[in-house]
């Protein structure tokens, strides 16, 4: 008979550590990009399943494509095949961290670099919105990212591009514009502040 230690010890797997196949979800997007000359099937395995058997998710990638995993986990494995009757494995990688970028090179060995991550402040003693642009939009008319922050808040944008414009709002009905920042390239804090009734935008 198993002793009531032995029991806790197997409960205790059981509710923590995650089973093979089980999706460990993270607030990130991992992007796969094939650089193969053909069309390839990436299959990817929690962290959990050592022997990487049964797969979390899979894509199907043509020659420089790419393909968006909203749901990953913080840590993962992945394994690239060549389609074929009996799949060829072309490569592998294990312990892939979230906020990633993944791409097979051409010599079939794949690539991991880690996705930008930017983190806006709101110092100015009010609620702000931050408004994103693409560098492109030189007129800052639509933007494709935005967050309300309250004073003394943080938001960490995990996929911020190399370079972007921001436009600092008061909510209202109308939201009132109080400023403007362009050409953020490459930098890691974005920093709202208000001082003699003045908004502005450090960057860091």
């Amino acid at each position: 008979m198993r002793s009531p230690i032995f029991r806790s010890a197997l409960w205790f797997c059981a509710a923590v550590i995650p089973a093979a196949g089980t999706l460990v979800r993270a607030e990130t997007t991992v992007t796969f990009t094939s650089k193969y000359e053909g069309t390839i099937k990436v299959y990817v395995y929690n962290a959990s399943d050592l022997a990487q058997t049964i797969p979390l998710k899979s894509f199907e990638i043509d020659p420089n494509k790419s393909a968006d995993w909203k749901e990953a986990p913080r840590t993962f494995h992945v394994k690239v095949f060549k389609p074929q009757l009996v799949d060829a494995l072309l490569s592998s990688k294990n312990q892939v961290a979230h906020n990633s970028s993944i791409t097979l090179q051409k010599d079939n060995t794949i690539a991991v670099a880690a996705k930008r991550s930017l983190v806006f402040r709101n110092d100015s003693g009010k609620k702000l919105k931050f408004a994103v642009y693409k560098a492109s939009d030189k007129k800052m008319t639509v933007p494709f990212k935005q967050w309300t922050i309250d004073s003394g808040k943080t938001v960490t944008w995990v996929e911020a591009p190399a370079t972007f414009n921001l436009k600092l709002f008061e909510p209202q009905l109308i939201d009132k514009l109080v400023a403007t920042k362009t050409g953020i390239a490459d930098r890691k804090t974005v920093q709202a502040t208000l001082k003699s009734g003045k908004y502005g935008v450090t960057v860091n």
